[in-house]
């Protein structure tokens, strides 16, 4: 008797009960939902459990649990599952994905997605983080969940009696060998899955073996997983944190022309990480290259190519780690452009070009319409402006002006991440 099978006649529908409940809320329970559900199937068919009080023990654990982590993300857990939850497997990109297709797909979709392992727990999170209705989230949930406990059911009473049927008809040396070769068979479609996933959209789905170990890894189960990571993957939903990133950049200007040098590296480095997403140590690099870039402008006999070069260098790691898909070279070039507006333009009254120049480099970074990032601009350029007139010591509120500064660039950020979720 193996342990699930000690666990389920020592503690019975109650402990199973509870320990649903828990993985459904999110708790990371080390034991797949899948290989309780199957035991526990078994164990119907052979009569130690009442079948449909196996199914509606089960069901209303995953639906309660579902529903509770649902309102939490809707309410308190929200900050808290974009900061931590990379370490579940619920990325930012998975759950603004997931947030996209939920939206579009209505009950279907989220039936469908709370289906499938690796994508049902990310469903259920990124449907708070949509503002799914209540009314619409609770029949996709109990639709989802079961269908989900069906297939597992059905594979539980087929798998008991033909497993009751080999043990009888083979020799135990020849069902061990069988058994062995399930297993083998099982490992190949986990090795394509995650293969699969690896190269579809690392960033994307940087969370999912992990997903699928925590909800399920029977054969339909992979081959359901499988199936979803061959359909057409969706592009990758950047996501910007509007406070955060304008927190690091106005006081890393700050810190600038303050001469605070380590202050400005560790900042530039947290700025890397924040708007681009990248990774330490990536992002220690990426933080050299754009300060090279910067610190080679500075003469006024500068050489072209060589801030080129650096910003070329910057944008090839930001546009690696961030999953956008802009044309690096052009990035490069519509930022030694801004470089260039920023200083002629300095103490001009008009703006006009330094807006264009920032409306492209926008538009060619996040992929939006000149329409859609003149506002971005705009107030880019007012936060240009602060800083020059703190720089150039006309500023009367030196303090009020920093924040000022930081205020625009946060309006500026939000501006451009309602743009592309538009």
């Amino acid at each position: 008797m193996n342990g699930i099978d000690m666990f389920l006649v020592q503690y019975g529908l109650a402990a199973i009960f509870i320990v649903m409940f828990a993985k459904s809320i999110g708790v990371p329970i080390p034991i797949p939902a899948d290989v309780i559900i199957l035991a526990t199937a078994v164990r119907a068919a052979q009569g130690k459990f009442v079948l449909w009080q196996a199914f509606l023990a089960i069901l209303l654990a995953l639906v309660l649990g579902g529903t509770i982590q649902f309102v939490l993300v809707r309410g308190p857990g929200r900050n808290l599952l974009y900061r931590f939850g990379r370490y579940i497997g619920l990325t930012a990109a998975r759950l603004d994905a997931a947030a996209v297709k939920i939206k579009k797909g209505g009950i279907p979709g989220l039936s469908l997605a709370i289906l499938v392992p690796g994508v049902r727990s990310a469903a259920i999170a990124a449907s708070g983080l949509a503002n799914f209705p209540l009314r619409t989230f609770v029949p996709g949930i109990v639709l989802g969940s079961a269908l989900f406990l069906c297939v597992h059911f059905f594979l539980g009473f087929l798998g008991g009696a033909v497993l009751a049927v080999v043990s009888h008809a083979l020799p135990s040396p020849t069902l061990i060998i069988v058994v062995l070769l399930l297993l083998v068979a099982v490992y190949a479609l986990w090795v394509v899955a995650v293969r699969r996933q690896k190269a579809a959209r690392r960033e994307l789905e940087a969370g999912a073996p992990l997903e699928v170990w925590h909800e399920g890894i029977c054969p339909v189960c992979l081959a359901l997983y499988t199936a979803n990571q061959r359909r057409r993957m969706p592009t990758t939903t950047f996501r910007l944190n509007p406070e955060r990133v304008a927190y690091f950049e106005a006081n890393g200007w700050r810190a600038y022309y303050e001469r605070n040098w380590l202050k400005v590296l560790w900042l530039i480095v947290r700025l890397c990480q924040e708007q681009f997403h990248i990774p330490f140590p990536m992002s220690l690099l990426a933080a050299y290259y754009t300060t090279r870039a910067s610190a080679a402008w500075v003469p006024v006999d500068h050489s072209l190519s060589k801030v080129l070069a650096y910003l070329t260098r910057f944008y090839g790691i930001a546009r690696r780690y961030s999953g956008l898909k802009f044309d690096v070279e052009r990035v490069a070039a519509l930022e030694l452009q801004y470089f260039d507006v920023h200083r002629r333009l300095v103490d001009t009254p008009d703006k006009s070009e330094f807006v264009q120049t920032l409306v492209d480099l926008h538009s060619a970074i996040f992929g939006l319409t000149p329409a859609q990032a003149r506002e971005s601009a705009e107030l880019r350029a007012r936060a240009a402006d602060t800083v020059d007139r703190i720089t150039g010591k006309k500023s009367t509120d030196v303090p009020g002006d920093w924040a000022r500064l930081e205020e625009y660039l946060r309006q500026c950020y939000a501006s451009i991440q309602r743009e592309l979720a538009a």
